[in-house]
């Protein structure tokens, strides 16, 4: 039984999710000196690409979501994570915390529909 659309649907729902968490100008804000310099106080939105780089891929039954453009993937690491200057912002692990439960038993209520379909 395939269900690589399955796995598929799954990472396009993380994937909204995670974008929907940068869109949401997590905490904690930007610094006065940060918001005078680029005119908002709004995190994480400044260019797009970090949103833009948001991307799934499904092979042999794994699912990769995530910033997988390795050009990205180290500033996404260090906003992700922080750094000496820069507050964590961890856009992943929030979304995974909040959304991930949700939208595991989205994939298992779809896996489950599939095959009581196949069986039946």
């Amino acid at each position: 039984m395939d269900f690589k659309p399955e796995l598929e649907q799954v990472g396009q729902w993380f994937k909204e999710a995670i974008q929907a968490t940068i869109d949401s100008s997590m905490p904690p804000p930007n610094s006065p000196r940060t918001i005078r310099r680029k005119g908002h106080g709004r995190t994480l939105i400044d260019t797009r690409k970090l949103w833009e780089s948001i991307a799934v891929e499904v092979s042999d039954g794994v699912i990769h979501i995530g910033v997988l453009d390795p050009k990205v993937a180290k500033y996404a690491q260090y906003v992700h994570d922080g750094t000496r200057t820069i507050p964590p912002r961890p856009f992943i692990a929030k979304t995974v915390d909040e959304e991930g439960d949700k939208i595991f038993d989205r994939f298992e209520e779809a896996v489950l529909d599939k095959m009581d379909r196949f069986f039946d």
